[in-house]
């Protein structure tokens, strides 16, 4: 077996190469289970050699890696493995890991949203993979993965300075005319390239109720918007539309939206439908023709509750049963085998909570108490965090503040709860939590208060979008935080008043006209 660079051998069949020192010498794995006593978990053999190999991982051995995995069912270190082959993919896809394994691997990889690649290093690849195969390469495998080049980015020429095999040159062609064909006729949508996705926030209108059109019409603003897709661009500070998108009752009342490998899902709440169920729905907006699909629904009468994206799925957790009570177990939904599964859940009944993931770690902060009597619910300023390796909660300080509703993201390792309601007024404060010394400390105060409002992070900056600025009154405006300068800058407007989907961890509030979450 070779090795790479960096020491460790690459792996053939399903034999470990890991050496034993490695797995009691590594300073992230001794970190990691003092993490696991603290939470009282036992870390699982897949979680130890996982946590050991993935601090060797880079470009010369995630290909290899990626299918030791595969063969060993290591979940958590195939994740890591193809989540490096990705962001190194203009090395990798010119080595021999790659091109030598069967064109599924490299249709995996150009299928994937997260590659952020030009697409003229995408049809090389393709073509790189067919020269290996000889004069005629298979006829089926090839199709496949010239399905997956955006060939409207490219011009003809490209495609003629390019050295290939009088076949391979034949279906480059036939496949580049019938994508143009396509996006001519109307039957196909002009492909993005796939670095526009980069630094971008993805914003979602749905359009409105006409429930919504008087009061909306009150209080000056349109009554009319169209649903679709749109992106947000910071750093231009410009939004261009994504895509028109039709917009049934099905998806009417979304109630959480996120972002998982490039893919979209909308959790739809349906309060007026007996009993309540939360219906969920994906779209692609890089394909060809994207449009929602429909999944497998939330069976369970769980309203007002989190949504977020960790570890390659969806995390629901919280929120009440026929308004009495929370569940407490988490729901888990797994878009590759389109499945949902369930875990424990918080050790208390909440709602509105600040949620985000970080470094396979959901963190479940304030929010408010659904165990008090009398109808009233009221705000919380406790903390906890999920440990997804080995499934297990356990409590954090406190936050300083109690509030609801609030806004919540990770950068530069921590944790920004953002904005909310203390059952007394909208709140413009954020907290800071760092997990690694488990300490709480006081954020620059934002310009406007607001709730239900969404935040992101590109660049290393938060944007904060939309949300209620006061009662009945929404806000349009976007402000950012450079964490380094401390000071709140206003961004502008929105070009209709909105409350965006980033609250909690990415998603929304009730009758949300407009939900935005960053790529």
């Amino acid at each position: 077996m070779a090795k790479s660079r960096r020491g460790i051998k690459r792996p053939a069949g399903s034999s470990t190469a890991t050496p034993r020192s490695t797995i009691a010498t590594s300073p992230q794995l001794a970190s990691k289970r003092r993490h696991e006593a603290r939470c009282g978990g036992v870390p699982s053999l897949s979680s130890l050699v996982t946590a050991a190999i993935a601090t060797h991982l880079d470009e010369t051995n995630c290909v290899d890696l990626w299918e030791f995995a595969e063969q060993n069912g290591l979940a958590g270190l195939m994740e890591k493995a193809r989540k490096t082959t990705l962001h190194h993919f203009a090395r990798v896809e010119t080595q021999r890991a790659l091109m030598s394994r069967p064109h599924t691997r490299l249709a995996d990889l150009l299928g994937d949203n997260r590659l952020r690649v030009s697409e003229v290093t995408v049809l090389d690849s393709v073509v790189r993979w067919a020269m290996k195969q000889g004069a005629s390469p298979p006829k089926a495998p090839l199709q496949q993965l010239l399905k997956l080049v955006r060939f409207p980015l490219l011009s003809a020429e490209v495609l003629e300075e390019r050295e290939m095999s009088r076949p391979l040159r034949r279906a480059c062609m036939q496949m580049y005319k019938e994508q143009i064909a396509g996006v001519e006729r109307g039957a196909l949508q002009l492909p993005m390239a796939r670095a526009e996705f980069t630094n971008a926030i993805f914003i979602f209108s749905r359009g409105m109720h006409d429930t919504d059109m008087d009061s909306n019409q009150e209080s000056g603003l349109a009554s009319e918007m169209a649903g679709g897709f749109h992106l947000y661009h910071p750093e231009t500070s410009s939004m261009t539309t994504l895509m028109p998108t039709p917009i049934t009752a099905d998806v009417m009342d979304v109630h959480r939206m996120v972002v998982l490998d490039g893919v979209i899902y909308l959790l739809s709440q349906h309060p007026n439908r007996k009993p309540i169920t939360i219906s969920v729905h994906a779209i692609d907006p890089q394909s060809g023709t994207p449009e929602l699909r429909q999944l497998r629904p939330l069976s369970v009468q769980r309203v007002c509750s989190s949504v977020v994206a960790c570890a390659g799925k969806l995390y629901v957790l919280g929120g009440p049963i026929r308004g009495r009570g929370g569940r407490k177990f988490m729901d888990i939904f797994d878009p590759r085998h389109g499945t949902w599964s369930t875990a424990p859940g918080l050790p208390v009944s909440r709602t509105s909570m600040a949620v985000v993931a970080h470094n396979d770690v959901i963190y479940a902060m304030c929010g408010a108490d659904l165990d008090v009597g009398g109808g009233h619910l009221n705000m919380v300023n406790d903390a906890y965090a999920f440990d997804t390796s080995i499934g297990a909660w356990r409590e954090l300080p406190n936050a300083p503040s109690s509030r609801d509703r609030a806004a919540c993201v990770a950068v530069d390792n921590k944790i920004y709860v953002i904005g909310g309601f203390n059952d007394l007024r909208y709140l413009a404060s954020v907290e800071i939590f760092d997990p690694a010394t488990e300490t709480w400390t006081r954020g620059p105060s934002m310009n406007h208060s607001r709730i239900g409002h969404g935040a992101a992070v590109v660049g290393g900056k938060i944007y904060v979008i939309g949300g209620d600025a006061h009662f009945s009154n929404l806000s349009n405006s976007i402000e950012m935080l450079d964490p380094a300068e401390g000071i709140w800058r206003d961004m502008g407007e929105m070009e209709h008043a909105i409350k965006a989907a980033l609250h909690p961890s990415r998603h929304a509030i009730w009758r949300n006209n407009m939900v935005a979450v960053c790529v």
